[in-house]
């Protein structure tokens, strides 16, 4: 039997250190969602692609599953809001966009035109040909320009509520190119993480608390991508 000749490349061997610290993190994502960073492609060019197909969407919540102090309407009132954004490995600056003003209320936020969906970003270009992409950071925050280096775990900006965004989170997910909207999505994963639970039902985020980890599970996880709704902690 004759089949067609398939390149296929080699896994990556580049492990990524974490976009931020402490926690308690909620990797936000699941494939099933409809309108979900998996599913939604975006055609530029005449091509297609899928940029966030393996994105997170990471909510910093409490050990009761609140997510803000006080009013939670107030986007300075999230727990994750301002939190340091680490540079996930040594790299380059490939992008950057800064400038953009957030909404002062999570309710008062509006729609955004195509191009500022994704608020003020910065994208590094990895040793190994891989683009990691952070959106929504804060205005102001980014101290960076194209073409600067930055060493793994410096601070490349701060989390924010720019672009479109249901409330203060990091978005986060690997590329094969700078450009946030026109490239397509690549796996990755992180060199080591503790894994504390899980939200079974994500409509519970925020008033309720998260199903801490049962016994049977490894809390030590090395070179993995935390699972859908997952609750972690990075190291300090």
């Amino acid at each position: 039997m004759i089949g067609a000749e398939l390149e296929v490349g080699s896994a990556a061997a580049l492990q990524l250190a974490p976009p931020l610290r402490g926690g308690p993190w909620v990797a936000i994502y699941a494939p099933q969602w409809p309108r979900g960073h998996r599913r939604v492609f975006y055609a530029l060019n005449g091509r297609a692609r899928l940029p966030g197909r393996h994105a997170i969407d990471w909510v910093r919540v409490d050990a009761d599953g609140r997510i803000a102090k006080g009013d939670a309407d107030i986007a300075a009132n999230r727990l994750g809001y301002g939190a340091d954004v680490l540079a996930v490995a040594d790299a380059r600056v490939a992008a950057v966009r800064d400038g953009q003003p957030e909404s002062v209320k999570v309710s008062d936020n509006p729609r955004h035109d195509f191009d500022r969906a994704a608020g003020n970003y910065v994208v590094l270009a990895l040793a190994d040909g891989r683009y990691a992409t952070y959106e929504h950071l804060r205005p102001g925050s980014i101290k960076l320009r194209e073409g600067d280096t930055v060493r793994v775990g410096q601070v490349i900006g701060a989390l924010g509520f720019t672009g479109d965004s249901t409330g203060p989170h990091l978005h986060f997910h690997l590329a094969d190119g700078r450009v946030p909207l026109a490239s397509e999505g690549v796996p990755y994963g992180f060199a080591g993480f503790r894994l504390l639970g899980h939200y079974p039902q994500l409509d519970r985020l925020g008033s309720k608390p998260w199903q801490a980890l049962s016994g049977e599970v490894a809390a030590e996880r090395v070179d993995e991508l935390p699972g859908s709704n997952s609750v972690v902690e990075f190291p300090r």
